[in-house]
Formats: C-alpha cells, sequence, structure tokens
C-alpha cells in the first residue's frame, strides 16, 4: 500500500486517452488482518475514491460474488493487466489470459499455507499464460470477480484472494447492503509484474478491490530490508558495510569500494546520504562518518521492470577516512561466474523476523545456487544475476538490506537486488559489470 492514484477507462495507460478518468483516494481501508507469513494473508484493500466516477462504455462497475461459496474446479477464468508479457517485453496496453480455477486440494500441494481467504488458478497447458496479471487485478470468472492477484512463483498456478470469502467485511466497510453498488468504489491499479498473453481490444470492466501486497516478482522485486533468522554482527566487523539514508529514511545498504565510492543497487536510487562504520544506525557513534553523495551513476541499462543490471555507483562528497571502523572491500578480478555452493555472508539493518526490527547490523550465511537450479526459480535470470539462499531453513537469507553486499571468501560478488519472500533471492552479479565499473570509476 502506498500513495495511489487510480487511472480509469485506461487501455494504454502511457497514452492520454479520452476514455481515461482520474481520481485521487479519499480513504484507504486494509484489512485488519492483513499480514504475509511466508504468503499474504487477508490479502484485500478498499479504496474510497474521492469522488464518484462517472459510469460510461469506458468505465463500469463488476459485479461480486453473491455469497461465500467456494468456485468450483476448472471454473474457467480470466486474468488481466498491464507488465510484462513475455520473459522482455513489457506493455502499456492491457493485455489478458485464460486460466481455470484448480481444487483446494491440488493447490495444497504447492501452497501448504492456503486459507479459506484463498483460490488458486492457473494454465493447465502452459507456462507462460499465467504470470501474472497485475497485482491486485481482477480474476473474472462468468462475469464475476472472483479473486484479487496476490501471491505466486514465476510458474503456475498462482494464488488469488477469494473475494466471497471477505463479503461481510466488504459489506461493512462500504457501508452498502450490496456490495457491489456503489459507483464511488473503482479501481486501483499497481504496475507489477505479468505475463498475459492476448491484448484486450475492448474496454475493460474495472475491479472494486486491491491487492495489499506489492506483487512477488518485483519487488518477486526489489528486497526489503531484511535479516530474517540471522544474528547480530560483531560491532565493527564488516567496516566496508554503508547505510544509505534514502529520501530521509533507512531502507538500503551498500558497500565501500574506494574511499570516495560507495556501490548498491540502482532501485535504491533516491536522496541518498551515506553512513559509515555504524553499528546502530540509530545511534551516534563515535565511529560515524556522514557523508554526501556528489554524483549518483546508475547503469544506463537499468530496467526497474526487469530489475535488470540492478547497479549503481555513488560518488561521495569527500574520501572516507579509513580506520579500524572504515575500509573498503575487494572487487572480483575476473568476470567469472562463482562456482555452485560457494559459501557467502549477508549484512544488514531492518527485519530480523516476522515483527522485530532491529537498529544493529545482523547477518546471515547463504550459499551460491546453480544457475540451472535458479532459472527454475527465476527464468528471467541473467548473465549480470546470480542466486544464493540458505538449502536448510527458509529464516535464514531472506534477505539482506536492498543493496548490501554478498561476500564470499572476503570479496563482494553480488548486491541484494530481488527475490520471494523465502529463498533463494537474486543478486546482482558485480563480476558481469567490471568494465563498466572501471570506466566510471577512472
Amino acid at each position: 500500500m502506498g500513495d495511489i492514484s487510480v487511472i480509469l477507462g485506461a487501455h494504454n495507460y502511457l497514452n492520454p486517452e479520452a476514455s481515461q478518468q482520474m481520481s485521487a483516494v479519499e480513504s484507504y481501508h486494509p484489512h485488519p488482518e492483513y499480514k504475509v507469513n511466508y504468503v499474504p494473508y487477508n490479502d484485500i484493500l478498499l479504496l474510497k475514491l474521492s469522488h464518484k466516477a462517472k459510469l460510461s462504455k469506458y468505465v463500469q462497475v463488476i459485479p461480486l460474488p453473491k455469497s461465500s461459496s467456494d468456485i468450483p474446479p476448472d471454473t474457467k477464468c480470466i486474468v488481466s493487466g498491464w507488465g510484462l508479457i513475455d520473459k522482455e517485453v513489457a506493455t502499456a496496453k492491457l493485455f489478458e489470459t485464460n486460466i481455470a480455477v484448480l481444487s483446494r486440494r491440488k493447490c495444497l500441494q504447492f501452497y501448504p499455507e492456503l486459507s479459506s481467504g484463498m483460490v488458486c488458478a492457473a494454465s493447465h497447458y502452459k507456462l507462460s499464460d499465467v504470470n501474472y496479471g497485475d497485482s491486485g487485478g481482477p480474476l473474472v470468472c462468468n462475469g464475476v470477480v472472483q479473486g484479487i492477484v496476490s501471491d505466486g512463483f514465476q510458474f503456475p498456478p498462482s494464488v488469488y484472494t477469494r473475494i466471497a470469502h471477505y463479503l461481510p467485511w466488504i459489506r461493512k466497510t462500504m457501508g452498502h447492503p450490496r456490495a457491489a453498488g456503489g459507483s464511488s468504489w473503482c479501481p486501483a491499479w499497481k504496475r507489477t509484474r505479468g505475463a498475459v498473453n492476448s491484448e484486450m481490444e475492448r474496454p475493460q470492466c474495472l475491479l472494486l478491490l486491491l491487492s495489499l501486497l506489492s506483487c512477488p516478482l518485483a519487488h518477486a522485486g526489489a528486497l526489503r530490508s531484511q535479516i530474517v533468522g540471522g544474528h547480530e554482527a560483531k560491532p565493527h566487523s564488516r567496516p566496508y558495510m554503508a547505510a544509505l539514508k534514502v529520501s530521509g529514511g533507512f531502507g538500503c545498504g551498500g558497500f565501500l569500494v574506494a574511499p570516495d565510492w560507495v556501490m548498491t543497487a540502482a532501485h535504491c536510487m533516491g536522496d541518498i546520504t551515506v553512513i559509515l562504520g555504524a553499528h546502530d544506525i540509530h545511534e551516534p557513534e563515535e565511529s560515524q562518518q556522514v557523508l554526501g553523495v556528489e554524483t549518483y551513476y546508475i547503469h544506463p541499462e537499468y530496467n526497474d521492470i526487469l530489475v535488470s543490471n540492478d547497479i549503481l555507483l555513488l560518488k561521495l562528497t569527500a574520501k572516507a577516512k579509513l580506520n579500524k571502523y572504515v575500509q573498503v572491500i575487494p572487487l572480483p578480478k575476473t568476470s567469472s561466474d562463482v562456482p555452485t555452493d560457494t559459501p557467502c555472508s549477508l549484512a544488514g539493518w531492518g527485519l530480523i523476523d516476522k515483527e522485530r526490527i532491529t537498529n544493529r547490523l545482523f547477518e546471515t550465511n547463504v550459499t551460491i545456487y546453480s544457475r540451472r537450479k535458479c532459472l527454475s526459480i527465476y527464468p528471467n535470470l541473467n548473465n549480470g544475476m546470480l542466486c544464493a539462499g540458505s538449502f536448510h531453513h527458509l529464516k535464514d537469507s531472506s534477505q539482506g538490506d536492498s543493496g548490501g553486499p554478498l561476500i564470499c571468501k572476503g570479496v563482494v560478488q553480488g548486491i541484494v537486488s530481488f527475490g520471494y519472500s523465502f529463498p533463494p533471492a537474486v543478486y546482482t552479479r558485480i563480476a558481469n559489470y567490471l568494465p563498466w565499473i572501471k570506466k566510471i570509476m577512472g
């Protein structure tokens, strides 16, 4: 959930179409029991618009379910959205794809956490036509919206919030005896990843509900700041670590690669202040050095949709004073891949379990995955990426701070980039970018 503006009546959201209506959000109504525990639960949000939409042939409401009944297995449905339509091509036009509802028994094989507030759907025939519509987009079955795009891997099936389960809450929140009633309740869309396979040339009836969760593709997407299941690092044992204050808040990490250069992830781009020599980021430690950024060098081919070439160099306003608290870390010497099963470590500030936040530096151990194994989870993996995670625990590898370092045998090999809420995560493979790094840093 964030600061949302709603566009209705759009087919190509990058073109100012005469059919489009824009509206602000007057109030946000997330489900009071929304939570993420490996998968999102109660993943539903109502938006009260600042004014009623003008209903026309381009803007219509869509009916909600009339009862709390489950959707029968094999029911044919449609999911639609904007985003990726294959591994590399993004579209600004609305696409759609056909899928079918899976039985609850079959879905539990993929998602043991499946609850009565969720439903699974997928294509029975191909991998390419279901991942995904936009997060928050509608699952429409027989003209009724039955689900909200919520969670999933990069292959079918995906999990949808089962709207019928939430009818009492919807009616209570909207104050309508019939939940589909008021025309002022209209959808927002949130641009995430989506492989949907046929362009919709007809106007799309729009949805009343929005998913709380940012799509697991993109942002699987940019990682939140967390070292779940790790342990507190020995103070100042990682003197290359940089805490990045981005637009006023701590949300990313980085690392010192030269006295006046810090490396981080491109998706951390913002108004950055760098803190070096920190263990507790909210304590004014004598070891800390605070520096501004003179110049930002984002990779020229960074793609925020695919999260590729996710690397950013920061030229500091002054050279850091190197001492026992502040040191640089070596970069790779060649462009070679990191061998499978290489032990590595991560460090960062943020969440250390599902609910606890720490201001102190935490660390955890991970292992490099084979490229073949990683491709089965992340089909968009390219030469500028590598995978790492724990083979033994779900808790100890997700994830370092965005922009933080993946350290293998004393060398920084990766930058925390994106992933799911379980291992493995994807890291920018620094060795792939050595020519660009040397060109920028001179």
